[in-house]
Formats: structure tokens, sequence, C-alpha cells
């Protein structure tokens, strides 16, 4: 199952790529917003891969990434659209309608991707039940140290029976014969995130949920993060022994205006290196024969200055836990987007002329800082 899972990753991971390889090239806006629908569900699916994968079923420690509330909605929406080809409207006189009553500065400590996965569910079950049309309404408040968002349909609503079985597995909204599983796991995912997934009041003819989620707080936030900019010019040799990854992350290498070189194992790499010849080398951990971070103390030796950037699609844990700081500068979860891949690059591209314009008296140089490490 591990080894699927990973395949299944490495093959999101370049549907991810090209697609914002091609975002980047130019507007088209029906273009444009079906790429974005196939990139969010890739990284989507990705999150939902890791999760199985993942042996623990412990409630997540630390801090969570902040959701706006606002985007996570209209972006479930451009994931789950109406039949046919239609799209969603705000006017409530269309036949398909999502109105979305949200401030702008709602947010909730919980990732989006897990929002994004019930509000899915929801949306999908307000289209099986309502199949010629359907209004949505989801609006959000905070109360207190939550957040409560109102989802509503104007459908047919749900009867008693269903309303008092609702959240069993095996149950469907349909009260035909299938899986049921959606409603169920939807609520024990957020239960493991801090939240809740109850029904709502009933306010007309239609259903009626009630999404109770942590508020912000603190927590640290990567959305919208300002990505940095790489200038023109950098190199960059890239090792990964997948040929469809490799290739991904060397097209959009070059379309940022990198000079890339390509390597499909350690050997290979060792082969291409010389010192001084590349800015940033990105290297996959798990290669064939020597593993990335043992190349990467290798490579360190022979050029202190080379800023070197480990990659994994097996999980952030896994990659984290005993990398030497000395050997890897920095470590990101495969997939790469576009806007990771730049900001990544941008840092790798900050450390590397830092350390170029350092005196190494000895060869010996602080990852972190640039600076002689002290004897």
């Amino acid at each position: 199952m591990a080894g699927v899972i990973h395949d299944v990753n490495q093959m999101l991971a370049v549907v991810i790529g090209r697609a914002g390889l091609l975002l980047s090239r130019g507007p088209d806006l029906e273009l444009e917003a079906n790429l974005q629908a196939m990139e969010l569900a890739a990284r989507d699916a990705t999150s939902m891969l890791l999760r199985v994968n993942s042996s623990a079923e412990d409630p997540p420690t630390g801090e969570v990434p902040w959701v706006s509330l606002r985007q996570t909605v209209a972006e479930a929406g451009m994931l789950i659209a109406p039949p046919g080809g239609a799209s969603w409207s705000k006017d409530t006189d269309s036949a398909w309608s999502l109105e979305i009553g949200i401030p702008a500065d709602l947010a909730a400590g919980i990732p989006a991707q897990i929002v994004r996965e019930v509000l899915n569910n929801l949306l999908l079950n307000s289209l099986e039940a309502s199949p010629d049309g359907v209004g949505i309404q989801v609006a959000g408040t905070a109360r207190q140290s939550r957040v409560l968002l109102t989802f509503a349909d104007d459908g047919p609503g749900l009867s008693e029976t269903v309303r008092a079985t609702l959240f069993q597995p095996g149950h469907s909204t349909s009260e035909l014969p299938g899986r049921g599983i959606g409603l169920a796991g939807c609520r024990n995912l957020l239960r493991k995130w801090g939240g809740e997934l109850r029904l709502g009041g009933q306010k007309g003819p239609g259903a009626v949920f009630e999404l109770d989620l942590p508020e912000a707080g603190t927590a640290v936030t990567t959305a919208g993060a300002a990505a940095g900019q790489v200038q023109p010019g950098r190199s960059v040799l890239i090792v990964d022994d997948e040929l469809a990854v490799r290739e991904m992350l060397g097209d959009v290498m070059a379309e940022l205006g990198c000079t890339v070189a390509l390597a499909r194992d350690s050997v290979q790499a060792l082969e291409i290196f010389v010192p001084g010849g590349f800015d940033v080398v990105i290297l996959d951990q798990s290669l064939p024969g020597m593993q990335g971070e043992e190349l990467a103390g290798f490579l360190r030796r022979k050029d202190p200055a080379v800023a070197i950037i480990l990659a994994s699609g097996w999980g952030k844990e896994k990659i984290l836990a005993g990398v030497d700081p000395d050997h890897v500068d920095l470590t990101t979860v495969k997939p790469l987007e576009m806007s990771k891949m730049v900001a990544l690059l941008s840092e790798g591209a900050t450390l590397v002329d830092r350390r170029r314009g350092t005196d190494i008296k000895d060869g010996t140089l602080d990852s972190k800082s640039g600076r002689e490490k002290e004897r």
C-alpha cells in the first residue's frame, strides 16, 4: 500500500507542477479556471494520501496553518461544479447559485484541505438531492473562541428518518443503497482537528449543516505569503529518479529563467556537479543507492556555498527526522506547486549569494548563517 501511495503521489506532483507551469504563461480565463481546479484537486488528493499513509491517528500537535474561510468556500465551489458544464452564480434567481456570506478576514485554525473535503461532501449531497438546480448559502461568523460556518441549501431537505441516522457509517442522505461514509468520515475528520460537524436548525425546506471550527488564534499561515523572486540565470541541479517528476521540475525551473541540469541518481549527480557550477541543488530523499541526504553531504564538501534543498514525497516528518543541517539547508514535501518552488529557489539564491560573499578560509561554513563555524 505504501508503495502505491508513493507512486500516486509522484504522479500528482507532475500534475501540480505542469498545471502551475501553464498557469504562469499568460491570461486565458477559461483555461486558467480549469487549471486552478486541476491543481487544487491534485493538492488535496496528495494531502489525503499522506493522511492515509500516516500510521498515527493521534490529533495533530503544534501550530496549525490558518485558513481563509471565504477563499476556501470559493475553492470548494470550483472543485464541485454543477452538472452539464454549468457554473455557480451569485444570482439567487439562477438555477445554480452559491452565495458566500463570509467576512474577508474570517479565519480558522485548521488546514484548508480539511475544510474543503467537508464542503465538497456537502456540495455533492446538495447536487445529488436537487439535480435540476439548487441554491446554496454559506455564511460565517466568529463566536467567542470558535468560528461557525453555516451551509444551507434550498433543496428537498432531510426526512426525520435521515436526520436520525445521518452521521452513522453506512447511511446515505439519498436513502438509497450506497457506502454512506461521507458525513460520518467528515465529522470524524473535523473532530481530529478540534472541529465539529452537526445538523443546523431548519430555516426552510432545505438542509442546514454547521461546521464549528477552532479560531485561528496565533497560528501561522503560509497562504498568500510572498513567494519571492528568482533572478534569471540561476543554475540548478535536480536529482530525482522519477523521470516524469525530474522532467517536470526541469521545465518549471527553465520557465523561471534558470539553467538546469538533470540527474537520475547520485552517480550521475556526482559526475555532473562541479564546485561553483550550481547555485541550488534540489535532491529527492529516496534515490537508488545513495540516499538524498548522504549525497547532500558529498556535495557540501565539494562546494560549501551551494544551497541544498531536500525533497520527499513521503511526508514532512520523515524528511525532517535526522536531517543534518550542515548538509541540507531547506526541506520540503512533494508535490511542489509553482509558488513553493519560487519561494525555495529565492531562499536558496539568497543563501548562496551570502556565502559566496564570505571569506571561507578553511572550507568550513555554517550552512544556516553563511559564517565560518567556530572551532
